[in-house]
């Protein structure tokens, strides 16, 4: 089988990286035989993002339009790649691959016909979080293309199998879209959520927003990753999973929880648009 060496640019539209993590990973990924170029202003900072608006943006259209990079990787999430949305190219052929913030930009890509956009661990964190088997997942994508696919537990709603196009990624990013031009375009498909450290009654509210601004019309299903620390309230009677019948039931579609993706070690790699089928 032919190894692919990819020529990486690893780039900041959102928060401020540890610049030891990013380095550990970056060691990694280059053990892995491929290469690894930082954008030219990934080490600044700008209040809470890694540099001026004017910096990100200039560092992600020098991945895109860069002859000599194949790849795109964000270095960690945080805030800030919504302010980009309005100055990005309409068209990119390059693969994407980050989660968390990185929502945002999947969001908008997709809606913009990107074709390689992959929900994935973030530099930042590659090295120092991820469980072995999440890195050979990456790993194994670099040099193949090739992914394995999600799972997931059945929860609740009606006991069918469904197959469909997986898009989504982080529930708070995805709800601070909603109103806005780069809302996710969702029907037809699996919607994948995942968050961390978000009290209950806010991913209730969360996921009320997506419900009144139409992202759940016409969805034929939900698949939920990780809600890494999203714990109810200390004495509380009800759990995670009653918040999310709760407010998903009336849907009447199928849900599944406990899928391998999130913000924890367990972080599988999936493209946007990758077909799947779950069974109850």
């Amino acid at each position: 089988m032919t190894h692919i060496h990819r020529s990486i640019a690893a780039i900041s539209p959102s928060g401020i990286h540890s610049p030891e993590k990013l380095n550990d990973s970056i060691r990694l990924v280059e053990s892995w035989g491929h290469t690894v170029h930082r954008g030219p202003n990934h080490d600044n900072k700008h209040l809470y993002t890694a540099g001026t608006l004017k910096e990100r943006i200039d560092d992600f259209l020098w991945a895109v339009e860069s002859p000599d990079i194949d790849t795109i990787w964000f270095v960690r999430g945080g805030y800030g790649t919504a302010q980009l949305l309005n100055h990005l190219p309409v068209e990119c052929d390059k693969p994407v691959i980050g989660f968390s913030d990185a929502t945002a930009l999947l969001s908008f890509g997709a809606s913009n016909q990107w074709t390689k956009l992959y929900h994935g661990p973030v530099l930042n964190s590659l090295a120092s979080l991820c469980d072995t088997q999440s890195q050979q997942i990456v790993q194994q994508w670099l040099s193949t293309n090739k992914l394995p696919c999600l799972n997931g537990k059945y929860s609740f709603g009606p006991k069918v199998s469904i197959q469909g196009p997986l898009v989504g990624g982080n529930l708070c990013v995805l709800a601070s879209l909603c109103g806005t031009p780069f809302q996710l375009k969702a029907n037809g498909c699996i919607l994948v959520l995942e968050d961390i450290a978000e009290p209950l009654y806010k991913i209730d509210r969360m996921l009320l927003q997506l419900e009144q601004s139409g992202v759940l019309d016409g969805i034929i299903g939900i698949l939920m990753g990780s809600f890494h620390n999203c714990t109810p309230p200390q004495n509380a009677t009800f759990t995670l999973q009653e918040v999310f019948k709760e407010r998903l039931a009336p849907l009447n579609i199928p849900v599944y929880v406990e899928s391998e993706f999130g913000h924890n070690e367990i972080n599988w790699m999936w493209k946007v648009g990758q077909n799947l089928q779950l069974q109850p």
